[in-house]
């Protein structure tokens, strides 16, 4: 999972404020009470923009050519939920859908068509300072009043003008865009406009409407400005959006032939009332496509983001790019080595949810692959065992499935079991980052595509059921226990041991050393610091400029400092793992001040030994200078402890990896690597010990190759006996494990 999920550069642009563990009323709260006492029936639109604050201000955005402000579909997303924020308790008249169709449009983009989505809102503010300079409404006691028999109303109309194409990147030189009238959002009467695009591929306007796409044909990839133009009878208005297009790069295969076969998969057994789904690649090692000696690869989780057009991906082709390893010293490559044993891989992919979906489901469907398999097998007339290799999550789906099996006497026929890097007893996300995505999530109503995709993978049972700690169970000082992840191995647990031969792998280190050039518990990964100053042109009235000398004036409506704060989790202590301050300066007010903070306690998961990944700190770690601009914000910030240019935290701890118990200690104090005295050892008694265990260790990337990985995958696979391990002892004890830590071995770093 190189890039998370869960976040990327664009979402730093947006605040968030979500009410957990606050100190004061939110900026909206304290915003909704200074303007409460002022009469809001003679508005004419029932939106007052004053009621909410975003860092995205709907005046910039006014249907000029002079505006220079692009949309993609993140700021879109904000700015709908500042106009759906805006909206005047009681007002009954047209309001925004509480669920975007351009949310669920995003499943359509994956091709070449694009669809853009567009909205044109008529809305209301007050300016507080010629309001009161004109005696509209007074200032007294922290909140405005209205002004008994003013002559004019203190609310100024505007209207915004906003479209973006619903993704922000597109992976083909030349996509098509359509106008769905679904997806444009107006409470706006009277004409229709003749609707034009200019796709900035040098082509020129072309119209575009429902049932009429534009095709764009671009030359070079890199970022694109697109405007959109609606002629009326009486005006034109252009809106300005901005799209990414990128040539996808051409995938290596480690493997010469596309799968023999291509099986679609439903599971016997439903779980929750819902069977899963998914498919089996066939590939025979043998001409006559017989099925004689079962290699099953059971995948990691996967998501997907539609609309920054990513993915992360667990397939065939990531499996046996893997597998390409090319030995250094030896100059053999792993794939060549193993091929002339004579498996047949079967890639058991999921359906559509990616894994993503409750363990105990996917598990069975891992049982249906086992049951196909030994049919085939028999068929074949073969007596050869089954090996099964989970990758990453696919480890605990395939100890589940194994499991049970065994629990209820139906036969899997497997001799081998290997776990590669997986979450045994739990994997790790950062609870810092968690929060900063709810915290956004709650903030921006669920209209931000990349933020409410970031947190659905969060929220997704596999996701849930893996993480020792999870943002659903932070309450105050106490250790955030995820009750999911609780039950969950619970009842993996009672199934009772796998008596098969099982090889767990593992990237993390085994003698403590906590993950290199990492921040340290309870300190920082990184600090966002951004300075808000939006000025917007707002129409002069007649009463204040009755010759029409001043048609427009600049007005500069909020100035806001703010500070969020991810933090790594402490050290057995309580940690404040997330924090947000802001301060909002506004015309004639006082200030309104806020702050936000995340304590509990916790332990060092994230800089505990184990395979590392950048999921959740990626995108905190970019350069301010690399976000995308928006008009008068201004960011600071980065990572504040010496790291690498990417930091990175534990995602599948050691003990983990091994199915051991958690230590007591999970990083040394000093403790020279190599030596006996190992504070995070896992218990002894579990494991027989590693054969590198006087090596120095170091932790890799999750699910990263190594020649010692590739030595151990040799010894089990082709010679199909343990010479760096002894062999079990009793049924139920994990008896080989193997770290992949070679200090300064270059890592084959794809993520599952």
């Amino acid at each position: 999972m190189k890039k998370i999920l869960f976040l990327t550069a664009a979402m730093l642009l947006y605040g968030a404020f979500f009410a957990h563990a606050q100190t004061s009323l939110s900026p909206d709260a304290q915003l909704r009470t200074l303007f409460a006492p002022v009469d809001k029936t003679i508005m004419t639109t029932g939106h007052l923009v004053n009621q909410q604050f975003s860092f995205v201000e709907p005046g910039l955005f006014q249907g000029s050519p002079k505006d220079t402000v692009r949309a993609d579909i993140n700021v879109f997303g904000v700015l709908y939920g500042a106009i759906t924020k805006s909206k005047v308790q009681g007002y009954t008249g047209t309001s925004l859908p509480a669920h975007p169709a351009y949310l669920d449009s995003l499943s359509l983009s994956n091709g070449r068509i694009i669809p853009i989505t567009l909205i044109s809102w008529q809305y209301e503010r007050i300016l507080p300072d010629i309001a009161v300079e004109h005696h509209l409404l007074t200032y007294s006691g922290e909140q405005f009043f209205d002004v008994p028999e003013r002559q004019h109303s203190p609310f100024f109309p505007d209207t915004l003008w906003a479209a973006a194409p619903v993704v922000q990147q597109a992976s083909t030189l030349t996509p098509v865009f359509s106008l769905p009238s679904s997806l444009w959002f107006s409470n706006l009467n009277g004409e229709v406009p003749v609707i034009s695009l200019d796709a900035g591929d040098g082509k020129g306007w072309q119209g575009i409407a429902s049932g009429r796409n534009v095709t764009a044909h671009y030359v070079q990839p890199g970022e694109k400005t697109l405007t959109l133009r609606l002629s009326y009878p009486n005006q034109t208005i252009y809106t300005k959006m901005r799209m990414k297009v990128a040539i996808p790069a051409l995938e290596e295969r480690g493997w010469e032939a596309e799968p023999d076969e291509s099986i679609n998969l439903v599971a016997s057994q439903a779980y929750l009332g819902e069977a899963a789904t998914g498919t089996m690649h066939v590939f025979y090692n043998c001409a006559n496509k017989k099925l004689m000696k079962p290699l099953l690869i059971v995948e990691g989780i996967e998501f997907s983001f539609p609309s920054v057009n990513f993915n992360i991906r667990a397939s065939y082709d990531v499996f046996f790019d893997r597998i390409d390893f090319l030995n250094p010293t030896t100059g053999s490559n792993l794939k060549d080595v193993l091929e002339p044993e004579g498996y047949d891989i079967i890639y058991l992919d999921y359906s559509a949810t990616g894994g993503a979906d409750y363990i105990q489901r996917n598990a069975y469907l891992v049982e249906e692959a086992l049951k196909w398999i030994n049919q085939q097998k028999q068929a074949a007339g073969s007596t050869e065992q089954n090996v099964v290799l989970g990758v990453s999550m696919g480890g605990l789906v395939a100890k589940y499935a194994l499991t049970d099996m065994e629990h209820n006497n139906s036969g899997h026929d497997t001799r081998l079991f290997i776990s590669y890097d997986s979450p045994l007893r739990g994997a790790n996300i950062p609870l810092g980052t968690q929060c900063f995505l709810k915290y956004m999530h709650d903030y921006t109503l669920g209209f931000v595509p990349v933020v409410e995709e970031a947190y659905d993978a969060v929220q997704a049972p596999g996701t849930r059921q893996m993480l020792f700690y999870h943002v659903n169970a932070v309450n105050g000082s106490l250790e955030p226990v995820n009750q999911d992840k609780v039950a969950f191995f619970a009842e993996l647990d009672a199934l009772g041991p796998l008596s098969v031969r099982h090889v767990a792998i593992s990237n993390g280190a085994d003698d403590g050393t906590a993950i290199e050039y990492n921040t340290f518990a309870a300190t920082s990964f990184f600090t966002l610091m951004g300075t808000y100053t939006p000025c917007i042109p707002v129409d002069v009235p007649w009463w204040l400029d009755p010759l029409d000398l001043l048609p427009t004036i600049t007005v500069c409506t909020t100035v806001a400092t703010t500070t969020f704060d991810v933090k790594a989790t402490g050290n057995n202590a309580t940690t404040q793992v997330f924090s947000a301050a802001i301060n909002i300066i506004l015309p004639v007010v006082d200030d309104i001040g806020y702050a936000e903070n995340v304590t509990c306690f916790t332990k060092p998961y994230d800089t505990a030994p184990g395979g590392f990944s950048v999921l959740g700190t990626l995108p905190l770690g970019i350069a301010a200078g690399s976000l995308p601009a928006a008009a008068g914000l201004t960011l600071g910030g980065g990572l504040t402890a010496t790291a690498p240019a990417i930091n990175h935290h534990c995602f599948i701890p050691t003990f983990s990896a091994l199915n051991a118990p958690e230590p007591g200690m999970l990083e040394s104090s000093g403790v020279a690597c190599g030596t006996a005295s190992r504070c995070s050892n896992p218990d002894p008694t579990m494991l027989s010990s590693s054969p590198f265990s006087g090596f120095p260790e170091k932790n890799q990337d999750h699910v990263s190759m190594d020649i010692r990985i590739a030595a151990l995958l040799v010894d089990e696979l082709k010679t199909m006996s343990n010479t760096n391990g002894v062999l079990p002892q009793a049924p139920g004890v994990l008896n080989t494990y193997f770290n992949a830590a070679l200090p300064n071995q270059s890592a084959i770093t794809d993520l599952v």
